[in-house]
């Protein structure tokens, strides 16, 4: 598991509820042991699970496996998707064709965040550092919902799906609007499911939900 080709490849089952991405699980070391949203390291062997909106995958390496040589930039064994053999990449990829993962079937495609370096929610909240004072919502909230603040006005951006809102109004809720504008970010239905995207659907067509 060396590969991070072949790490990825274990995610084709990886459950569409769980809270991290594929993509920052491999770069952390990490490939799927196949149960629930359980990860393993291909270093030193530490597994992971129950993963929260927000975490990061290698502080959570760091901080539970702190002398995985891995994390500690030590092991020089991990090889990047640029640097596998022709042939093992062409297996890889064979391999994810021919066992899709059952995300896609349901319409949630797992696409890597544009914005990776603001995928942990403490990052994205240390942005708002010069958020404006008079602003109608609070940076904890924003940050919560899967945005950081761009430095201009009261404009943020959505570190998954690149979404970006302004003008916020106070009995504006920040995941409602989220939902409300950007249905399809994989972030709102990761952490808020199908339902909810669907009642702040219906309530702003005016119809009701089911």
């Amino acid at each position: 598991m060396h590969c991070e080709t072949l790490r990825l490849n274990t995610f084709k089952t990886w459950p569409n509820w769980a809270a991290a991405w594929p993509t920052l699980l491999v770069k952390a070391g990490f490939y799927y042991t196949g149960t629930a949203d359980q990860v393993a390291c291909f270093c030193c062997s530490g597994h992971l699970k129950n993963w929260q909106a927000g975490d990061s995958a290698t502080a959570e390496h760091k901080r539970y496996f702190p002398h995985c040589r891995f994390v500690a930039g030590l092991d020089s064994t991990n090889v990047p998707p640029s640097e596998m053999p022709p042939e093992d990449t062409r297996r890889a990829t064979a391999n994810a064709v021919a066992n899709p993962s059952p995300n896609s079937e349901l319409g949630v495609v797992r696409e890597e965040p544009t914005r990776q370096d603001y995928s942990g929610e403490t990052s994205r909240l240390s942005s708002f550092s010069r958020w404006p004072q008079n602003s109608h919502q609070a940076a904890g909230g924003l940050a919560r919902a899967g945005f950081f603040y761009t430095g201009i006005a009261d404009c943020v951006k959505c570190f998954s799906c690149n979404g970006t809102l302004r003008s916020w109004e106070r009995r504006d809720d920040s995941w409602n609007e989220h939902a409300r504008w950007f249905p399809r970010c994989n972030y709102v239905r990761t952490v808020k499911g199908e339902a909810f995207i669907r009642s702040v659907q219906a309530t702003h067509s005016g119809q009701v939900a089911n």
